[in-house]
């Protein structure tokens, strides 16, 4: 997802996006979408008081606190990280309408957007072969699937999908073996009530979906 300011217009090479680390940490993306230009002279950069992250809430706006900047391997991508001052919650996934069991949690809805501030001089400095005319100022719907899967994986129970995981294999195979049997004794009706049996699998697999 590449976001615009309201203002001014975000050069197109340009994507901002928001990653939930932890319940104290976010991690916010600055990255050139075809890797064509990578960034320079990152540490001569004082990202405290260069650059601007703030968080927009129903409430208001808060400004977020910048911990770290960190450069991606291929210098490609910039990364800050700051401070989480969120409260997302989380719900569980109802019975579908279909009746099929959806034993996972899910995220609430975010009415939030993140947006980043650069001065036209600190962007041209750490990213000279990108053209910026003006300052730049970058915003990023946090209810955005990039955000929510990383929410997710965050709060991604191991047993849980192990569980889900052996359940499923189990009924596969279960089903796999009445259908040979179904052709091998010539009998129709076990062939149809073996592939019923897969839908067992989709009843209890627990899913985050």
């Amino acid at each position: 997802m590449t976001a615009s300011g309201p203002t001014v217009s975000a050069p197109a090479e340009l994507i901002f996006k928001s990653h939930y680390v932890n319940i104290s940490t976010l991690r916010h993306s600055l990255a050139v979408s075809d890797k064509s230009s990578t960034f320079e002279n990152v540490d001569s950069v004082n990202w405290t008081t260069e650059a601007t992250i703030n968080l927009q809430t129903t409430d208001g706006q808060i400004l977020l606190t910048i911990i770290s900047v960190q450069l991606s391997v291929d210098k490609a991508t910039l990364y800050f990280y700051t401070d989480n001052p969120t409260s997302i919650s989380t719900s569980k996934l109802p019975i579908a309408n279909k009746g099929r069991i959806l034993a996972g949690k899910s995220m609430s809805q975010l009415n939030m957007q993140a947006s980043l501030s650069l001065p036209k001089s600190v962007i041209n400095n750490v990213l000279p072969s990108v053209l910026v005319t003006s300052d730049l100022k970058m915003n990023y719907d946090m209810s955005d699937s990039t955000f929510y899967v990383t929410y997710v994986k965050e709060s991604f129970s191991l047993y849980f999908f192990l569980f889900g995981t052996i359940v499923v294999t189990f009924c596969f195979l279960y089903g796999i073996i009445r259908v040979c049997l179904g052709f091998y004794s010539r009998n129709s009706e076990l062939i149809g009530h073996a592939f019923a049996l897969k839908t067992i699998s989709l009843v209890v697999f627990p899913t985050y979906a």
